[in-house]
């Protein structure tokens, strides 16, 4: 084979190593932002909605017994999971509503012990 194809096809070769490198790259990064951001929203709705819970319950009865954060974090990455499949059913809701009357059952059972 004549060198002058030889070093032609490297280039190209390596061209294209590059750019598929480059693409899979900004693919990874994208996959992994998008998580972060996913994250951060979850923990953001959590943190207003436990905060929200502990305002009424100060106001109205002193002292009263609030789930965990981690209670309002699980919820909330289950609303997000439900909502970026684009179709909400009755049994999407009943599921979450369900796990949510399990985790509280759970938790009065840690707090009863």
């Amino acid at each position: 084979m004549d060198p002058a194809y030889v070093s032609l096809i490297s280039a190209l070769v390596g061209a294209l190593i590059g750019a598929a490198a480059s693409v899979l790259t900004i693919l990874i990064q994208s996959f992994f932002q998008e998580r972060r951001d996913r994250l951060r929203i979850i923990a953001d709705l959590a943190m207003k909605d436990y905060d929200s819970v502990l305002d009424i319950a100060k106001s109205h009865c002193g002292e009263a017994v609030i789930p965990p954060l981690a209670s309002y974090l699980a919820y909330h990455r289950e609303v997000l999971k439900i909502l970026r499949k684009r179709s909400l059913t009755q049994d999407d809701v009943r599921k979450l509503v369900e796990q949510q009357r399990l985790l509280r059952t759970e938790m009065q059972k840690l707090q009863g012990e």
